[in-house]
């Protein structure tokens, strides 16, 4: 058996009184047949119903997938959904509305998630074969296992996730003399939207223009 204990979380409870709502409910779900049983101790503080939560309208979602295509964080979202439909905040879904929506759609469909075996297959299908375009992008490390596939880390200081993005193109701007370029090694947080550290790699000529050659998460 599986028991949870619930507690009210009414917002009509919790205007009526400063006091907690005594309501209280329990569920027991059996684990084997899956049948579930829901119990009710004490009464509500207050008899009336929630008011309704307020939901993002057809032309809001459309407008947050337009802004979640460029990778905006749902707070500027629901700042420029205030904006373009003249609304006042108070009046528009609660941030978490926003969050949830985005967030699912930017997982579901862009492919802006951190799970690790996504990660991990979309790493092993874009590792380098070589026959890459030259404006291509592929990944690369250093350490393989027994089957030729990059080994790809859970990010603990036992097994560190670091992989390396690069292209054909990128590449070729290493294949000048050594004293033709300065080698630029420099980490940020800014470059990913997730805010892991990525390590820039990259030259700069004698002009002092800085040329990107790889980059690794």
């Amino acid at each position: 058996m599986r028991y949870r204990l619930l507690e009210c979380s009414s917002e009509a409870c919790s205007e009526t009184s400063t006091t907690k709502c005594p309501c209280r409910g329990k569920v027991v779900t059996c684990l084997d047949t899956t049948c579930v049983c829901v119990y009710e101790y004490n009464e509500h503080l207050s008899a009336a119903d929630d008011p309704k939560k307020k939901k993002l309208t057809k032309a809001q979602k459309d407008f947050c997938r337009e802004l979640a295509d460029q990778h905006l964080r749902p707070m500027r979202i629901r700042l420029a959904l205030s904006r373009k439909f003249e609304t006042s905040l108070m009046d528009l879904p609660p941030l978490t509305t926003v969050q949830n929506f985005v967030n699912y759609y930017s997982r579901t469909y862009l492919e802006n998630y951190d799970r690790l075996k996504e990660l991990k297959m979309w790493i092993h299908t874009h590792a380098y074969n070589g026959s890459e375009q030259m404006t291509q992008p592929f990944a690369f490390g250093w350490e393989y296992d027994s089957d030729g596939k990059l080994v790809v880390g859970n990010g603990s200081d036992e097994s560190p996730f670091i992989v390396g993005l690069t292209t054909k193109a990128l590449m070729l701007r290493m294949m000048l003399p050594p004293e033709c370029f300065v080698l630029h090694v420099d980490g940020t947080y800014k470059t990913n939207y997730v805010d892991y550290p990525v390590v820039v790699l990259g030259v700069s000529d004698r002009s002092r223009g800085f040329h990107l050659v790889a980059l690794f998460i």
